[in-house]
C-alpha cells in the first residue's frame, strides 16, 4: 500500500546455473504485495497473478466470515465453542476437489480415510461428498476395493483398506440427502465392494470378518487377526448399509436379503464373543483358537452406535469404556494393550489416544443418554485445540505439534452436532429427531448450522 517504483525483476544465479527471480522495488509505502498465480495452464497462472491483492484479501475474508456466521455453536463451555469455529477451518483449508481432504495442510497433498463427508454434509457441502465418492468409485482396485487417492488422482491401499469408510460415509450421505441418483450409480459398485471385504477379510466363510489396521478411524493401530467382535459389527453394518441402499432404490427383495444376512452375522458376532460374566464382547480369536478378550474401543462403541445389543447389554458394555479405556481428562484410548496408557513415555505412535476416536466414545455415551460424560471426549480435544495448538487439531492426544488434522476436525464437529445436540437427519424416511445429550450444569446451548438453528434453555436455572 503506497507509491512504488523502478520494479525490477533480478534472476538469482547459481554454481548449477540459475535458480529463479525476485522482485527488487523502490518506495515510501507500508506494504508491497507480491502476488504469485498457480495453475495447470499458463494463461491461467498469469491471470491470477494480475489479481489486485488488496480486493483478494478482503473477498477472502468475507468467505469465511460468510461460512463461520452459519456454523457456531454457544454453550457455557468456551473452549468447545472455540474449537467448533476452528473445525470448519481447518476443514475449509484441506479440501482438494474433487479427491478428498488433505490429512494434513503441513503435509503432502495427500488423503486416506474420508471420515470428513458426515461434517461437511452438516455445513451443506453435500456435493464434495458426492464428489469424492464418485472420485473413489471410478478408481477402484482391482475393480472392487475403494481407494485412498492423492493428488493429481494417484490411487493406493494402505492400512485395513477404506470399504467400511465408504460404505459409512455413503449411509449418512444418503440419510442426509436422499439422493437416489447417486445410490443407483453406486449400487452395483457398493456389491463388488462388499463381497471383496468379505473375501479378503473372512477367507473361511464364517461370516465374521477380521481386520487390518485403522478399522474404527484413522490412526487406530491395532489390526483384528482374525474372526472378531468389532470387525464382526462393521460386516454386519456394512450389510445392512447395502440393504439400506437396495430399498432406497425400490429393491425389496435384495434388501431383504442383505437384511437376512446382517442379522445372521450379527447373531454370529454374539455367540462368539459376548461374555456374559464381565458383560461385554471379547476382542478376536487367533489362528491357534486362543480367545483375545481385551478388547478395544470398537467392541464396544459399535455394538452400541449399531444398535446391536439389548439395553442392559449396552449399559454393562460402556462401563469397560469408561472404567478402562478412558484416561483423567475423559479421554478414550483405542485399547488398554499398552501400560499405563503413558504415551507421554512410550512410543506407540501417539495413536493410542488420537484425535479421531474421542467421537466414538461421545457418540456412544450419547446414545445411552450419559450426558455428563458424553461431552468429556470432545472436551478433552477443545481444550487442546483452543490454548497451546491456537486452533490446530491434534493428531494424537498430546502432540507437541500443530498438526491441522483434518479428520479429527470433523469428527469433533461430528460430536457435538450428532451426540451432544443430538442432531439425526433421515431425509428418506422424512424425519428430524433432536434428542440432545447437555451436561446437568449447562443453562443454556444453541447451535447454528446452514437450515439449522436450535436453542436450549434450562428452566430450572432460570427459576434459581
Amino acid at each position: 500500500k503506497g507509491n512504488f517504483s523502478d520494479l525490477k525483476i533480478m534472476s538469482l544465479e547459481g554454481d548449477f546455473g540459475r535458480y529463479g527471480t525476485y522482485a527488487v522495488a523502490n518506495g515510501t509505502g507500508t506494504d508491497l504485495f507480491a502476488v504469485v498465480g498457480f495453475s495447470e495452464q499458463e494463461e491461467r497462472a498469469v491471470e491470477l497473478a494480475g489479481c489486485d491483492p488488496v480486493k483478494e484479501e478482503e473477498r477472502v475474508i468475507r468467505y469465511y466470515d460468510d461460512l463461520l456466521a452459519q456454523w457456531r455453536i454457544h454453550t457455557p463451555d468456551a473452549a468447545l465453542n472455540e474449537a467448533f469455529g476452528h473445525a470448519l477451518l481447518n476443514v475449509e483449508y484441506a479440501w482438494l476437489r474433487p479427491y478428498g481432504w488433505i490429512e494434513s495442510i503441513q503435509h503432502w497433498p495427500t488423503m486416506w480415510h474420508m471420515e470428513h463427508t458426515a461434517a461437511e454434509e452438516w455445513a451443506g457441502n453435500y456435493q464434495r461428498s458426492r464428489e469424492i465418492f464418485i472420485s473413489q468409485l471410478e478408481r477402484l482396485l482391482n475393480g472392487d476395493e475403494v481407494p485412498e487417492l492423492s493428488a493429481p488422482g494417484f490411487a493406493r491401499k494402505e492400512w485395513g483398506g477404506d470399504n467400511p469408510y465408504f460404505f459409512r460415509g455413503v449411509e449418512h450421505y444418503l440419510k442426509m440427502t436422499g439422493d437416489i441418483e447417486f445410490a443407483r450409480q453406486a449400487e452395483p459398485y457398493m456389491q463388488k465392494i462388499l463381497a471383496q471385504t468379505f473375501k479378503e477379510y473372512d477367507p473361511l466363510k464364517t461370516g465374521v470378518m477380521g481386520f487390518g489396521t485403522q478399522l474404527g478411524n484413522q490412526e487406530d493401530f491395532l489390526a483384528t487377526h482374525g474372526p472378531g467382535s468389532g470387525s464382526g459389527c462393521e460386516g454386519a453394518h456394512m450389510l445392512r448399509v447395502m440393504a439400506m441402499v437396495e430399498n432406497l432404490l425400490g429393491n425389496r427383495k435384495a434388501s431383504e436379503k442383505y437384511e437376512q444376512y446382517a442379522r445372521a452375522v450379527q447373531q454370529k458376532v454374539y455367540d462368539q464373543f459376548w461374555m456374559e460374566d464381565v458383560g461385554r464382547f471379547a476382542w478376536y480369536r487367533d489362528a491357534l483358537g486362543q480367545m483375545r478378550l481385551e478388547a478395544p474401543y470398537h467392541s464396544v462403541c459399535y455394538p452400541i452406535l449399531y444398535n446391536m445389543l439389548s439395553d442392559r447389554e449396552k449399559v454393562s458394555s460402556i462401563d469397560h469404556l469408561l472404567h478402562r479405556l478412558s484416561g483423567p481428562s475423559g479421554e478414550m484410548y483405542i485399547s488398554n494393550l499398552f501400560g499405563g496408557h503413558c504415551y507421554y513415555a512410550v512410543s506407540t505412535w501417539g495413536m493410542q489416544c488420537g484425535g479421531n476416536m474421542q467421537y466414538f466414545a461421545a457418540a456412544s455415551y450419547a446414545r445411552l443418554g450419559m450426558n455428563n460424560q458424553a461431552v468429556r471426549p470432545l472436551k478433552f480435544i477443545a481444550d487442546i485445540v483452543s490454548s497451546r495448538h491456537r486452533g490446530a487439531f491434534p493428531e494424537t492426544a498430546n502432540d507437541a505439534d500443530k498438526a491441522y488434522f483434518s479428520p479429527a476436525a470433523c469428527m469433533y464437529s461430528q460430536g457435538i452436532i450428532e451426540g451432544i445436540f443430538g442432531l439425526d437427519r433421515n431425509v428418506p424416511a422424512n424425519k428430524t429427531t433432536v434428542s440432545p445429550c447437555f451436561p446437568d450444569n449447562w443453562e443454556h446451548a444453541e447451535i447454528k448450522l446452514p437450515g439449522v438453528n436450535i436453542k436450549s434453555v434450562s428452566y430450572t436455572h432460570l427459576r434459581a
